[in-house]
């Protein structure tokens, strides 16, 4: 069993830039041993940061992932459901303006869109996350403040005690089944439903996906800019490439 720690580096080191930098590095090893290996290495690197910075590929990598229109509100599965589960996404922790951990602007998008729900349709709300690499307050916890004190709203249950989707997705089943609730409003990032959806269907839900942060909905400008590397596109291409290691880990069964 992989530790979540060595999980965690595995992560890091498979995805932009470090990749890329790993390619560099052994390319430059191989310079006096092989030659032609060594520059093959340093061409997939170069050319593999220059086309995921670039806006029109991260797009594009952005519409394959992001399969889940915005929810519809009116659609006759919304008034069958009886929850609102809502996924961490990781804390600000020991945010010096704050006096502690805080919830991240990730995990702030999610809430913003599952406190809206809440007021529009009545129902109550799940939050899910436990504590990953930290030993302070689980994200269920820190979200729930975050609730509290910017949306003045406030979960009904506190999932606090797993680590990735699977385990959000198993735990708020065994919270939820016991209250004979089994077809949910799940909310989470556009570019994280398709997976999270797989997994809660997987743990006994039926899934009413709400997915929030469209990374795939700006259209082609035509321009130069499309063609150009750009920090943003590099974050939107390695978020999608992270997303599809893990729909393939799925996949494999792990």
């Amino acid at each position: 069993m992989i530790s979540i720690e060595l999980l965690q580096i595995i992560k890091i080191l498979i995805l932009p830039p470090a990749l890329q930098f790993l390619l560099l590095l052994g390319g430059v090893l191989l310079l006096k041993r092989s030659r032609r290996m060594a520059l093959t290495l340093l061409s997939l690197a170069l050319l593999s940061l220059y086309l995921l910075s670039l806006p029109a590929v991260a797009r594009q990598l952005a519409q394959a992932i992001e399969i889940y229109p915005p929810l519809d509100l009116s659609a006759p599965a919304v008034k069958q459901a009886g929850a609102i589960v809502i996924l961490g996404a990781g804390p600000y922790a020991n945010a010096p303006e704050y006096g502690g951990d805080t919830s991240s602007s990730r995990q702030l998008e999610r809430l913003r869109y599952g406190a809206l729900l809440h007021e529009k349709l009545g129902l109550p709300m799940l939050l899910s996350g436990g504590r990953v690499l930290s030993t302070g307050p689980s994200e269920a916890e820190i979200m729930q403040q975050t609730l509290v004190q910017s949306f003045q709203q406030q979960a009904l249950w506190l999932e606090s005690d797993s680590r990735n989707t699977q385990e959000n997705a198993v735990r708020s089943f065994e919270l939820l089944e016991a209250r004979h609730i089994t077809r949910i409003i799940l909310v989470t990032h556009a570019s994280h439903m398709r997976r999270a959806v797989l997994r809660f269907e997987q743990a006994g839900f039926s899934v009413i996906p709400a997915p929030t942060i469209f990374k795939s909905v700006r259209g082609y400008s035509g321009s130069l800019a499309e063609w150009l590397p750009a920090s943003h596109a590099l974050h939107t291409s390695t978020v999608m490439l992270h997303e599809v290691f893990g729909l393939l880990a799925l996949r494999l069964g792990r």
